[in-house]
């Protein structure tokens, strides 16, 4: 595989399919909240898989966590999905809340003007605000 330069004759490394991997795991920790942690790198290639499987899963809780601490990288696809979690968490019902890693959290301070995806800063604050939610 070939190497490209910039001007200044830096070398770009290609990527690696390792670079790309997403890893997505959901556990379980009452019978209403479930906690969907993802590890690697969010694009337009995997962002789907993403989507299946939590989605899948907030149709099925009171309260869905979105660990995304683990993400080393997220495109502007990955904010689509969370914008339409948002959405279908809105119909279900479910209140949920995600926990970003520093370049989800540069994702959204740029692109998420409104505030509309929920954020919270750990997993604890995250357990406090899904035992609010009382199903009706």
């Amino acid at each position: 595989m070939a190497s490209t330069r910039n001007r200044t004759g830096n070398l770009f490394r290609p990527p690696r399919r390792g670079d790309t991997a997403l890893a997505v795991a959901t556990r379980w920790y009452d019978p209403a909240v479930i906690v969907a942690t993802i590890d690697g790198v969010v694009d337009a290639a995997n962002v789907d898989t993403l989507v299946d499987v939590v989605l899948d899963r907030a149709m099925l809780c009171c309260s869905l966590i979105v660990d995304l601490r683990d993400v080393t990288y997220m495109s502007i696809s990955g904010l689509e999905a969370l914008l339409l979690l948002h959405g279908r968490c809105e119909i279900a019902d479910t209140r949920w809340t995600i926990i970003p890693s520093d370049a989800v959290q540069r994702l959204l301070h740029r692109f998420d003007t409104t505030g509309m995806v929920p954020t919270t800063t750990c997993l604890e604050d995250a357990f406090a605000a899904a035992e609010l939610h009382v199903p009706i």
